[in-house]
């Protein structure tokens, strides 16, 4: 009855601000709205015969009710995983909680987003620097680690590199860095402007010109035409950035549906690193949290996640974004939904730790048999799922699959 009566009171709540243009999406709809009540979101009703009419209870996913805030959506093209996700999204923002949607398809959209469209195009105006330092604690990670991050991030990003052309790079960026002002001897340095991955190429191109160390002319100038596709990307070296600030009072949409694969991949790894580096200075969430609200500061919803994790390298390491924000991010109030179409795209820890699972029809018998040992259903009444948001449910709250329909729309 408690739980009832505050539901209707954040529904006059709602009602008074839809009066007033403040609709789920817009920030002062984030600040004003506080329901005190777990999240509960309605994925539709559980499906028990094969009758299309016969639908039993509803069936919903209640992110506090688990270990933590983790979706997983295995599923085909046409099984309406798109569909679910953006279902998914609407309800989080509802609630309210805020919401980054990572779009490499440009499919996730619906009411009450802020898109921003990165590019090589005129409509594109921000962009993001892989050459930013993220870590707020320059105490515990030094300017050198950082640039390895840096460094293996571009590895996964461009596979093609060999050994001789990262150690090039590495020496590369470092020299861009000094040329910043940023020295590694001096700490107070590290506050300054980074240095772009176009000024890593104009380092390539001097050394090119006169050679390097124990590197060769010929060598270098290999490298810099190796890269110069992905450092000189528009998207890299605008000078306007994403205002991460806004991440946790809105729910903003980054569209990546018009830039390459290792463009995207390395957009959307920066971007969640420094995602992830601006709410873990924030400190941790209170160990007993008085509402979603403060458990949750940010939830991530990414589409076709195997973009970021079936680079060049083992998927199951842990310094892959994926991993850490899967191990590392709830406690700093990081709450995950993600989809791809096999179980194989995600590593382990994202296999060990993911709360709840949502199976859909998948491809063919090979992905069925690969999907089914994650839910625990036969392959074979994977195979059978008609598609249209029909799947198999699995909660941390109730670890034993249930046969869902997705209600669309």
């Amino acid at each position: 009855m408690k739980h009832l009566m505050e539901q209707m009171k954040v529904c006059t709540s709602r009602m008074a601000l839809a009066a007033l243009d403040i609709f789920p999406g817009n920030q002062y709809y984030f600040e004003r709205i506080n329901p005190r009540f777990p999240m509960c979101i309605d994925m539709g009703y559980r499906r028990d015969t094969e009758d299309e009419e016969e639908l039993t209870e509803p069936c919903s996913w209640e992110p506090s009710a688990c270990s933590n805030g983790s979706l997983l959506v295995l599923g085909a093209s046409g099984s309406g995983k798109t569909e679910t996700l953006k279902k998914v999204g609407r309800a989080v923002i509802h609630h309210p909680i805020p919401l980054l949607i990572i779009d490499f398809h440009g499919d996730i959209v619906f009411p009450g987003q802020t898109s921003f469209l990165l590019s090589s195009g005129f409509d594109s105006c921000i962009g993001v620097n892989p050459l930013e330092l993220p870590s707020l604690n320059h105490r515990l990670i030094g300017l050198r680690d950082q640039w390895l991050g840096v460094t293996a991030m571009l590895k996964r990003a461009c596979p093609h590199l060999s050994q001789n052309q990262l150690a090039i790079i590495t020496f590369a960026i470092g020299q861009a860095f000094r040329n910043a002002g940023i020295e590694e001897a001096f700490p107070w340095t590290w506050s300054n402007q980074a240095p772009r991955l176009v000024d890593v190429l104009d380092v390539l191109r001097k050394w090119g010109e006169d050679g390097f160390d124990c590197f060769s002319a010929a060598s270098i100038r290999g490298c810099y035409n190796a890269v110069t596709s992905v450092f000189g990307h528009p998207v890299f070296n605008r000078f306007v950035g994403l205002d991460l600030n806004r991440l946790q009072n809105a729910c903003t949409r980054i569209d990546l549906s018009h830039v390459d694969e290792s463009i995207r991949f390395l957009v959307a790894e920066t971007l969640l690193r420094l995602v992830f580096a601006k709410l873990r200075g924030l400190g941790p969430i209170p160990v007993n949290p008085a509402s979603d609200k403060e458990r949750y500061r940010l939830m991530i919803l990414i589409d076709e996640a195997k973009i970021l994790t079936c680079g060049k390298g083992d998927p199951d390491s842990r310094d892959r974004i994926l991993n850490v924000l899967i191990t590392e991010g709830r406690k700093f109030g990081i709450g995950l939904i993600l989809a791809s179409q096999m179980v194989d795209h995600f590593g382990q820890d994202v296999l060990s730790n993911v709360a709840s699972l949502l199976v859909m029809k998948p491809m063919d018998a090979r992905e069925a048999k690969r999907n089914a040992a994650t839910v625990q259903v036969p392959y074979e009444d994977l195979l059978a799922l008609r598609g249209r948001g029909e799947g198999y449910f699995k909660t941390g709250g109730n670890p034993r699959a249930v046969k869902l329909q997705v209600t669309m729309g």
